[in-house]
C-alpha cells in the first residue's frame, strides 16, 4: 500500500478531528548540468537544440530587517554572499558569490526548475553594528524557488537575518516506516530534539512542549476561512496538546552546543520495526496511559485539554507546529472551543512565552485546495518545512550555519522551510 493510499482516508477525518491536514507538491530540487549533456533528457524533442536561459539574482531583504539593514551600511552588506543554485533533475548544486552590487547574473543554463538558496555569515564587526539593534544576529539567508525554460529573467531573492535564539528545535522525527512482511506502519517511534544555540547553559526544568493547531487546506465542510482567526492569530499560537519537562528548577541543564533527546518512548523501536529509532538514549520520554515506560528516564507529562492515550507523544497530523514555551498553567491561559468542532478546546500559548517554533508538513498530493498563506501567523513562522519521506528514515533537521569556537551555531531565521533539511534521522546528536 502506498503513503497517498495510506493517508488519503485520514485527511477528512483530521479535519473533524480538528487535527488540520497539511498537503503540499515540492519536487526534489538538483544540480545545474552546465554541459548540456545530462539532467535526463534536456534536448529538444528528436535531438533539437538545447534550451538555454538566463537568471539574474538579487538580494530582497525583509522589511522587518530594515533596521539591521541600515545599521548595517545598507543594500552593500549583500555583497560577497554565497549563493547556491540547483537544477530539477541534477546532483550537486552550482555555488557563487554576489558581486559588490549584490546581484549575480547566470547565464547558459539549462531550461528547467530551479532552487536558488543564499546566505553569509556576518564579521565580527558587523555582528557588533548588528547589535545595537538586534544583539543574536550572527547571518541572513534566504531561498526560493524559480521556473525558467525560455530567455532570461531577475528574480529578486526573499532573504531575512537569522537570530540564534537560545534554545531551539535541532530535529523532528515523525515518520511511520512500513513493514511489508506485516502490511502495517509503526507510529511510536516519534522524537523532537532540542539544542542550546547560545552561549550560556539553559536549565530544561518545566518548559511546555506544545503540538500546534494549524490550517491546511479548504475542505467543503472545514474551509479555510473557518480557521482564519486561529490562523491569522498575532498574540499567540493555539493548541490542545501540552507536555511539561520535569524538574524543579535546576536539575536539567543544557550546556552551550548540546542537545536533549524528547523521544515518545524512550526504547529501542527497531526491535519492533526494523526502520524505527532507537531511542534509549533519551533524556527524556513522553508519558502515555497506554505506552511502555523506560523507568530509567524521566516523564514528560502531558496536562490538557486534550490528551494523546495511544502513545506519550505522536505528530499524527499532516501539518504540525511544534512549540516550545516556559513554564505554563493551563488555567491561566485563553481557552475556547476549536471551529467546527465545539466539543474540542483549545488553548493559546501567549507570544511572549514562545522560545521557538517550527512548523512540519508532509507532502501529499490530493484533490483539495490549500489555504492561501501559512499554517500559523507569519511572526511565529513564515514556511512550513516541507517533509516527504513519512513512511521511511529521514527527519527534519535544522541547518548548521557555521561552527564557532569548535561547535555548531544553527541557523534560526523565522522560517521553517529556510531553517530545516530532510535527511537521515540522528537522534542525539547534530549533524
Amino acid at each position: 500500500m502506498s503513503t497517498r493510499e495510506t493517508l488519503a482516508p485520514l485527511v477528512l477525518a483530521f479535519a473533524i478531528l480538528g487535527c488540520s491536514p497539511s498537503i503540499d507538491r515540492v519536487t526534489r530540487p538538483h544540480a545545474i548540468d552546465s554541459t548540456g549533456t545530462g539532467g535526463g533528457g534536456n534536448s529538444g524533442g528528436g535531438g533539437g537544440t538545447i534550451a538555454r536561459v538566463g537568471i539574474t539574482v538579487l538580494v530582497e531583504f525583509d522589511q522587518r530587517d530594515a533596521a539591521l539593514v541600515a545599521a548595517l551600511g545598507g543594500q552593500k552588506i549583500a555583497a560577497g554572499a554565497i549563493v547556491s543554485i540547483r537544477r530539477d533533475g541534477d546532483a550537486n548544486p552550482v555555488e557563487v558569490q554576489l558581486d559588490s552590487a549584490g546581484r549575480y547574473e547566470f547565464r547558459e543554463l539549462l531550461a528547467g526548475s530551479y532552487t536558488i538558496s543564499i546566505s553569509r555569515v556576518l564579521t565580527a564587526t558587523e555582528r557588533a553594528a548588528a547589535a545595537t539593534v538586534a544583539a543574536d544576529v550572527d547571518a541572513f539567508v534566504g531561498d526560493m524557488r524559480v521556473d525558467a525554460f525560455s530567455g532570461s529573467r531577475t528574480v529578486a531573492l526573499p532573504t531575512s537575518f537569522g537570530r540564534r535564539g537560545s534554545l531551539v528545535v535541532s530535529e523532528v522525527y515523525s515518520g511511520n516506516p512500513y513493514d511489508a512482511s506485516t502490511g502495517t506502519y509503526y507510529e511510536n517511534g516519534h522524537y523532537i530534539e532540542l539544542f542550546n544555540n547560545s552561549d550560556s547553559t539553559i536549565f530544561l526544568d518545566k518548559l511546555t512542549i506544545g503540538l500546534g493547531f494549524a490550517r491546511s487546506h479548504d475542505h467543503a465542510n472545514f474551509p479555510c476561512s473557518l480557521y482564519e482567526p486561529l490562523a491569522a492569530d498575532t498574540l499567540g499560537l493555539w493548541t490542545g496538546f501540552f507536555w511539561r519537562i520535569p524538574g524543579t528548577g535546576r536539575e536539567f541543564p543544557l550546556a552551550p552546543g548540546q542537545s536533549s533527546l524528547l523521544a515518545s518512548d524512550a526504547i529501542d523501536h527497531s526491535a519492533f520495526n526494523r526502520l524505527a529509532p532507537d531511542l534509549r538514549s533519551a533524556r527524556f520520554e513522553f508519558a502515555g496511559s497506554n505506552d511502555p515506560d523506560n523507568p530509567a528516564i524521566p516523564n514528560i507529562i502531558q496536562f490538557g485539554p486534550r490528551s494523546i492515550s495511544r502513545s506519550g507523544f505522536r505528530i499524527f497530523t499532516l501539518v504540525a507546529p511544534i512549540i516550545v514555551a516556559r513554564n505554563l498553567e493551563l488555567g491561566d491561559l485563553v481557552q475556547r472551543p476549536q471551529p467546527g468542532s465545539e466539543q474540542v478546546t483549545l488553548a493559546r500559548i501567549p507570544a511572549d512565552a514562545v522560545i521557538d517554533v517550527m512548523v512540519r508538513k508532509v507532502i501529499f498530493d490530493a484533490n483539495v485546495p490549500e489555504c492561501v498563506g501559512p499554517p500559523v501567523a507569519e511572526r511565529f513562522d513564515r514556511r512550513p518545512a516541507p517533509f516527504a519521506q513519512l513512511t521511511g528514515s529521514t527527519s527534519l533537521h535544522r541547518k548548521v550555519i557555521y561552527i564557532r569556537n569548535g561547535r555548531a551555531v544553527l541557523q534560526r531565521t523565522g522560517s521553517s522551510f529556510a531553517d530545516f533539511r530532510e535527511s537521515l534521522r540522528t537522534p542525539g546528536t547534530v549533524p
